[in-house]
C-alpha cells in the first residue's frame, strides 16, 4: 500500500506541476537516449518541450512558460524510460520498483536530482531541455540496480570441461598466445538486447559469466560489460584490453538479454579466466 501511495505522489506531482506552474502550455513529445555503449560514463537523457501558450502577455512570459512545459515533459520522459529499462533477463525497472519500497524510494531521488545539461530556446519560441542521469557509479541508476538484485554470495568460477584440451585453440577464437585482458562475445545481428545483468552461457546452459561470480564494486562503477556496435574493442581500445579473446555468439536467450556460446569457446575464456581472474573485473564487451 504504502509504495502504491508513492506512485501515486509522484504522479500526481507531475500532474500538479503540469496544471498549476505551466497552465494552458502545450507539450511535445520528448526524446529519450540509453548510454549503453558509453561505458562507465554512460547516462540514460531525457529530452522535453514546451510551446508557449497564444494567450502570453509577453515574450519574456512565453519563454518562461515554454521552459517550464519542457522540464516537466522531459522528466516525465525520463520517468517513462526508466521504468523500462531492464535489470536482467526477467525483470525490469518497473518491476522493481514496484515491488520494493527501497527500490521506488531511491529512484524517485535519482529523478529528482537529474541534471539539466542543455536546453535551447527555438527561433519559433519551442523550448527544449535535456535532463541526464548517470548510469553507473555512486548515486547511479546501475548501483540501484546491482545492489537490489545481487545474490547474497558470491560464487566461484566454474571450471573448464574435464575433456577440454588446453593446448586446442577454439575455432571461434581470434588471438593466440596466454594472458588474455578480457574477452569480446560478436553477437551481432542476434538481436541483443542490452541490460544491467547479462549472462554468458554456454551451448549446454552452463553459466560462465554473470552477477552471481563478479565483483559488485566494478559491476558498479562500470557495468558489467560494455555495448558497442564498432570493432574499436578489437583495436585494443576497450575494457577488454589489447589481448582480448574474441568469440562468436551462437544465439541470444533470456528475452534476448544472455548470450550463448559454443561449450569449447566457454572451456577456452574459462581456462583464461583462471590466470588473470579478468571476468572477475568484468574485462567484457558485447558486440551488437
Amino acid at each position: 500500500m504504502e509504495k502504491r501511495i508513492k506512485l501515486l505522489c509522484t504522479a500526481f506531482l507531475l500532474m500538479l506541476v503540469s496544471c498549476v506552474l505551466v497552465p494552458s502550455v502545450t507539450i511535445a513529445q520528448g526524446g529519450r537516449s540509453i548510454g549503453w555503449d558509453q561505458g562507465a560514463q554512460g547516462t540514460i537523457q531525457a529530452v522535453g518541450f514546451g510551446v508557449p501558450p497564444n494567450n502570453v502577455t509577453s515574450s519574456s512570459q512565453g519563454r518562461l512558460l515554454a521552459r517550464r512545459a519542457a522540464i516537466v515533459d522531459a522528466y516525465r520522459n525520463l520517468q517513462e524510460m526508466i521504468q523500462d529499462v531492464q535489470i536482467n533477463s526477467e525483470t525490469t525497472m518497473q518491476n522493481l520498483v514496484a515491488t520494493n519500497d527501497v527500490v521506488s524510494t531511491k529512484v524517485s531521488g535519482i529523478i529528482r536530482g537529474a541534471r539539466i545539461v542543455e536546453e535551447v530556446e527555438k527561433a519559433d519560441g519551442t523550448y527544449q531541455v535535456v535532463v541526464s542521469i548517470n548510469m553507473y557509479g555512486p548515486n547511479s541508476l546501475g548501483e540501484i540496480a546491482y545492489n537490489a538484485t545481487k545474490p547474497s554470495e558470491i560464487q566461484q568460477f566454474p571450471v573448464p570441461s574435464t575433456d577440454y584440451k588446453g593446448d586446442q585453440l577454439a575455432g571461434n577464437i581470434t588471438i593466440n598466445g596466454t594472458g588474455y585482458t578480457g574477452v569480446i562475445v560478436d553477437a551481432r545481428g542476434l538481436g541483443l538486447e542490452p541490460t544491467f545483468s547479462p549472462v554468458i552461457l554456454d551451448e549446454n546452459g552452463r553459466s560462465i559469466y554473470g552477477s552471481m561470480y563478479i565483483n559488485a564494486d566494478y559491476a558498479i562503477s562500470q557495468g558489467m560489460v560494455d555495448y558497442t556496435s564498432t570493432s574499436d574493442a578489437r583495436e585494443g581500445q576497450s575494457r577488454a584490453g589489447v589481448k582480448a579473446i574474441v568469440v562468436k555468439a551462437i544465439r541470444v536467450t533470456g528475452n534476448n538479454c544472455n548470450v550463448v556460446i559454443s561449450k569449447s569457446d566457454a572451456d577456452r575464456i574459462l581456462a583464461a579466466n583462471e590466470s588473470t581472474d579478468f571476468l572477475r573485473k568484468c574485462a567484457v564487451v558485447f558486440e551488437r
